[in-house]
Parts: structure tokens; sequence; C-alpha cells
């Protein structure tokens, strides 16, 4: 009898296959066969469930994606910095996923199949920005609750392309830190004492 495979989860087992050869060894180096190496699979098998390297990149992306959107919605809605803290490179799972983010933004400036991907992926992200700082920040006009979350949005890039870039350097309590004291500091400006850290 032949097996049955969860095709949903064979694609999941590619993707971060592909974060896999994304962190060893660079975006460019993303083939099918060698997706197909790492996951321990045929090249047919992942050409039969992905398609091309194109398809390949554009799975990968939404898988990041996924992974982190799960993530968050699973925290506490309370606990806007605990939602924020999933898109800093923590721990070993968020670092992986900071290098291949940072490479698909790199990729997504020439590669025109993964730019409108990206770009929704940074409205959602930036959408999450926009809802902490509301939250933190109740009353605040709109134009405020933009300028805020801009600045969150710096602060986070700032620490996740420093914490991939110079990775034996990189403190997770420090970057916590320096996330939290942005939130007092926005929340101080609005009225509101404390983030809830």
């Amino acid at each position: 009898m032949p097996r049955v495979v969860d095709g949903e989860q064979r694609r999941r087992a590619i993707a971060h296959a592909v974060f896999r050869v994304v962190c060893a060894r660079g975006l460019d180096a993303v083939t099918l066969g060698g997706v197909a190496a790492e996951a321990g699979l045929a090249t047919g098998s992942v050409r039969h469930f992905v398609g091309s390297r194109t398809d390949l990149l554009v799975l990968t992306l939404r898988t990041l994606r996924d992974d982190v959107r799960r993530r968050v919605q699973a925290l506490d809605d309370h606990d806007p910095e605990a939602a924020l803290q999933e898109l800093l490179p923590l721990d070993d799972v968020r670092r992986t996923e900071a290098v291949v983010w940072l490479a698909f933004e790199a990729a997504a400036r020439t590669e025109g199949t993964l730019r409108p991907l990206l770009l929704e992926v940074v409205d959602d992200v930036r959408g999450l920005h926009r809802r902490v700082v509301a939250e933190l920040c109740p009353g605040a006009d709109e134009e405020s609750v933009a300028a805020a979350a801009d600045r969150v949005a710096a602060v986070l890039d700032g620490l996740t392309v420093g914490a991939v870039l110079v990775s034996d350097r990189t403190d997770a309590g420090r970057m916590r830190r320096v996330l939290a004291d942005e939130l007092a500091a926005i929340a101080g400006r609005s009225g509101r004492v404390g983030t809830g850290a």
C-alpha cells in the first residue's frame, strides 16, 4: 500500500530546509537539489511538492511569516512587549528567522516575484507595531502612533541587523532591555507610566 504523505507538512519541512541552507550558505545557494539534500529528499520530491526555485522561495517566505504569526497570535493580548520580542533574534529559532528574513529583504530588491509578498509581510509587521503603540498610548492621535511605530521599527530593525551581523557580540537580555526602554519612553511620552516589562 502506498504511503500517504501530508503535503502541507512536507512543504513546511522543505521550507525549513531552506532556512538551514540560507543560514549556512546564503540565499544564492538555494537550489532544488541542495534543499532536497538538506531535507533528506529526492530532488523530484521537492519539485513535486514545490515546483520551481521561485516557488520554493515564495513558500519559504510564507512559512517564515506563518511561523512568526502563529507565535504572536498564541501570546497574551495584554503583553505587547512579548509580541514585539517575537520579532527579535533572542534564541536560535528567531535568529535563524532573522537571517532568512534579511536575506529575503536583500533579494526582493532584484527578484520581483518576492517583492509583493515581502511587502505584505512588512505591512503585517508594521501593523503589529502600530497596534502595540496604540495600546501603550490610548487616546494618541494617528500621527503620533505612526511616528512612535516608526521608532519601534527602527529599534527592532537595528537590533536584528546587529544580532545577525555580529552574533557573537549580541546579548538577548540587552536586546530585551533596549526594546523595553523604548516602549517605556513611548508610553511615558503619552503620559502612561511603564510597559509591563
